[in-house]
């Protein structure tokens, strides 16, 4: 009966702790998936900088900013007036409820949509 125990113990102990390391896994995973955002972002607010400087205005257009940000993580590039812009990106494996951003007024990629 001892081993049996000793046992059913055991079994419980590595099933939580691998459990442990799933969720510890899969929260390296996500915050791999951010950066990934983050960096594709920083990308898109320099191209968009480099677009103005050229044509003195900013775009909507991804196209035009001659990007090949990874097919994961869609951007989508708004204009509110000819000096102002405000990117935002998505990755798929996210979700739609979980957009980052950039803009001219706050550079730094932030959680949250434009």
């Amino acid at each position: 009966m001892r081993i049996i125990t000793a046992s059913l113990a055991l079994l419980l102990f590595v099933g939580c702790t691998s459990g442990l390391l799933t969720n510890e896994a899969t929260e390296q995973v996500d915050k791999a998936k951010t950066l990934q955002l983050e960096l594709e972002l920083r990308n898109a607010a320099q191209a968009q900088e480099q677009f103005y400087a050229i044509q003195g205005t900013y775009t909507t257009d991804i196209g035009a900013l001659n990007l090949n940000p990874v097919p994961e993580v869609a951007l989508t590039i708004t204009v509110p007036a000819a000096d102002q812009y405000c990117i935002q990106a998505v990755h798929s494996s996210l979700g739609e409820d979980h957009p980052w951003h950039v803009s001219k007024a706050d550079p730094s990629p932030v959680e949250g949509p434009c």
